[in-house]
């Protein structure tokens, strides 16, 4: 009896603990879950960051981009390189920074973009004998300007024909400041008129209008007439692709779109930021 008596409440008062297995790492209070929402969030950022960056990327691109109301349009900056490649071609100097202007214009018109072929100066009426106009020729190929054409210093003119168009007549003019080759040419007013050579229409319908120093650089131009009667006009341009971005814009002579130069269609040309400015005479007299 006694023994067993002893054994069992030895049995009974044995307290079983269970032990939990031992962890690697200390417990440091985070759970898997609160794990995965933390991957989660650090994800979203990233990608937050990804789409700014592109954002941005974006951003620069378009300050990359060229600006057309400064810079000239495609049409004006293919035109430009026209003109000096004939000027360069025909060595080509003059007396005014006027002329300077009209022959850019000149050779803008006489380029393959604008295919328009130079029929000489307009006749003066007055000067017609017995009312017979003489016939109108083309300049050949070889000739760039037609003779006497710059002998008024104040107003340049000259004659284009084309395939459909018809006879155009193309008019430079120089008003305000000084004389033409005058230390306030700077401040002188150029207006450009290009209407058909049948029009009665005075003034026309449309003008271009801008100041002289504008694409002229006056202070290198005036310095070279010291050292020489005549001037290549090549090296005293500024801004020339914008200029005739505005000539073709304004009458219409052209497209800015590159895929259409082969065949050059009336469109529009943005306008440009300079003192350049467009008159619509008939919206004045309304």
């Amino acid at each position: 009896g006694e023994p067993t008596t002893a054994a069992s409440t030895f049995e009974d008062s044995v307290v079983v603990v269970e032990r939990r297995p031992l962890s690697s790492s200390p417990d440091t209070g985070v759970h898997s879950d609160d794990k995965d929402m933390d991957e989660m969030e650090w994800q979203e950022v990233q990608e937050k960051e990804k789409d700014d960056d592109a954002w941005d990327d974006d951003d620069d691109d378009d300050d990359d981009e060229e600006d057309p109301t400064t810079s000239g349009s495609f049409l004006g900056k293919t035109l430009a390189k026209a003109t000096i490649d004939a000027i360069a071609e025909q060595n080509t100097k003059l007396q005014s920074p006027l002329a300077a202007i009209a022959v850019a214009f000149h050779a803008s018109l006489r380029s393959d973009c604008l295919g328009f072929s130079c029929t000489g100066v307009p006749e003066d009426p007055s000067t017609l004998k017995g009312g017979f106009a003489p016939p109108v020729r083309e300049l050949p190929k070889t000739q760039f300007l037609p003779p006497a054409w710059d002998v008024h210093p104040q107003r340049l003119a000259l004659r284009y024909r084309k395939a459909g168009t018809g006879a155009m007549i193309l008019t430079v003019d120089l008003g305000g400041g000084g004389g033409a080759n005058g230390d306030d040419d700077e401040s002188q007013t150029v207006t450009v008129r290009w209407q058909a050579a049948s029009s009665k229409e005075d003034p026309p319908s449309q003008t271009l209008s801008f100041l002289l120093g504008d694409h002229i650089n006056l202070d290198s131009w005036n310095a070279a007439l010291k050292t020489s009667p005549t001037v290549s006009p090549a090296l005293h341009y500024k801004s020339l692709a914008v200029l005739l971005s505005n000539f073709c814009r304004t009458f219409d002579l052209g497209t800015i779109h590159e895929a259409a130069m082969e065949e050059p269609s009336q469109a529009s040309i943005p306008t440009t930021n300079d003192n350049t400015t467009t008159h619509n005479n008939n919206n004045n007299n309304n």
